[in-house]
């Protein structure tokens, strides 16, 4: 609950990724993948652990916030919105 979404990194790591606003939406299934693939993806071309956390987050908080409205419960994020920038 509350009002920010609290994000974190290992305390080993040093780093820290600064809380966001929560999103209201009942669209978040599938959202942990998109944002371990995202990670993973920021350090593989090589940005530090915690820029490549900051970028995955904010992709998955754009695909949350574009999301389709599918379904009758949690729907699907929108992948596709970097395309549409």
């Amino acid at each position: 609950g509350g009002d920010k979404a609290p994000n974190g990194l290992l305390p080993r790591s040093r780093g820290r990724v600064p809380p966001a606003a929560r999103l209201r939406s009942r669209h978040t299934h599938g959202t942990g993948c998109p944002l371990a693939s995202a990670c993973a993806a920021g350090l593989a071309q090589a940005l530090p652990l915690e820029a490549a956390v900051a970028r995955a987050i904010d992709y998955v908080r754009q695909a949350i916030a574009g999301a389709p409205g599918l379904g009758g419960g949690h729907g699907p994020l929108d992948h596709g919105w970097p395309l549409r920038r």
